[in-house]
């Protein structure tokens, strides 16, 4: 999705200072009008990347059946895009389930992706793990050459494409230092826990705004603070790579009732605790204890909890300490559904495959 630069070009200033590769100081070359290209038939799809802007021909499209083409009628596919500085936001329509995959030697950018209808599976190079998204859970994955997805049939999703110096700029920025190995976020994001509501809503202004005509795209001080804002809610509130490193440098200047509250919840997650327990052993009000981790952690004190106790049941099933029945049991969770729900919008996989795999 990027236009690059000729080879003799000089990287930007911050990929300079950063020391970082050359390509992560592409850009997003500018479609100034919302382009869109609409799909009439199978062969269509084999000319697809053809048909969408140069900084797009790295996607290469294919139906996964498509003896059902006929049947379907037109259009098959939609796709409406536009790009502005950093980011690029598409929209893609599919009547019929659709195998993408990205090409050599891929492109320099995160995409975000929010499913309103259908679901889409994803796998990326050197990972066995294949992560599915639904309109209650995103997908996000760094352009890696051999992406790949397959959406189902009537699959509607919104792609924000954040281009990678953007983001680890701001890393940079963030840790006051060169982060050590590439930056690469959790593939599933739950949009109903933690900073996953907050990041949808920003995945759907940047959508609206994209389609308006004198919307951010064409101010570019606004597009400008809405990248910032966005990057910085990502790094801050989406697992990934450095997010231990960077929760190490926000525990430094975190209060100290909110760090004393975590530990208290780590260490009692299998008994019955309440937030007023946890008030009451750190020696705080519950309303401080809800603005310390509003503040400081971007979510409340029960997503907290319960991502703690999600993440010890994780790591009790990779043990294969016991049945899921009982591991969901120990965690708090009475209802094992409800578990295996939760498990899955924060992980990605049902917590069997989690105990299988061990």
């Amino acid at each position: 999705m990027f236009n690059p630069p000729p080879a003799s070009a000089v990287c930007s200033s911050n990929a300079r200072r950063a020391n970082l590769p050359c390509d992560l100081a592409w850009r997003f070359g500018t479609v100034t009008r919302l382009t869109t290209i609409e799909i009439a038939d199978a062969a269509d799809f084999h000319a697809l990347s053809e048909r969408l802007p140069d900084s797009n021909k790295r996607h290469c499209y294919r139906l996964r059946d498509p003896a059902a083409a006929a049947e379907a009628g037109p259009p098959l596919s939609r796709h409406v895009l536009r790009a502005a500085g950093t980011l690029q936001v598409s929209q893609v329509m599919e009547r019929l389930g659709t195998q993408v995959l990205i090409h050599e030697p891929g492109i320099p950018a995160f995409c975000f992706s929010t499913l309103h209808t259908g679901a889409m599976s994803l796998s990326v190079p050197n990972s066995p793990e294949v992560v599915e998204g639904r309109p209650e859970r995103g997908l996000i994955h760094g352009g890696q050459g051999g992406t790949r997805a397959l959406t189902a049939n009537g699959t509607a999703r919104t792609n924000l494409w954040v281009a990678g110096a953007a983001i680890q700029d701001a890393l940079v920025m963030l840790l006051d230092d060169v982060p050590h190995g590439a930056l690469a976020f959790q593939p599933v994001v739950d949009w109903t826990t933690g900073a996953g509501p907050s990041v949808r809503r920003l995945l759907d202004h940047a959508a609206a705004e994209f389609e308006c005509a004198d919307g951010m795209g064409v101010q570019p001080l606004v597009l400008a603070g809405f990248t910032d804002l966005f990057v910085h809610t990502v790094l801050a509130g989406l697992p990934h790579s450095h997010s231990e490193r960077l929760a190490r440098q926000r525990a430094d200047t975190a209060p100290r009732h909110l760090r004393q509250a975590e530990a208290f919840m780590r260490a009692h997650a299998t008994q019955p605790i309440r937030l007023a327990d946890v008030a009451l052993a750190v020696g705080c009000s519950l309303r401080s204890l809800q603005n310390a981790f509003r503040a400081f952690r971007g979510t409340t004190p029960h997503a907290a909890l319960l991502g703690i106790r999600l993440e010890l049941a994780r790591t009790a099933l990779h043990r294969g300490e016991d049945v899921v029945a009982a591991v969901a049991r120990r965690h708090g969770f009475s209802n094992v559904g409800r578990f295996a729900a939760a498990y899955a919008r924060r992980f990605g996989e049902r917590p069997q495959r989690t105990r299988g795999s061990r």
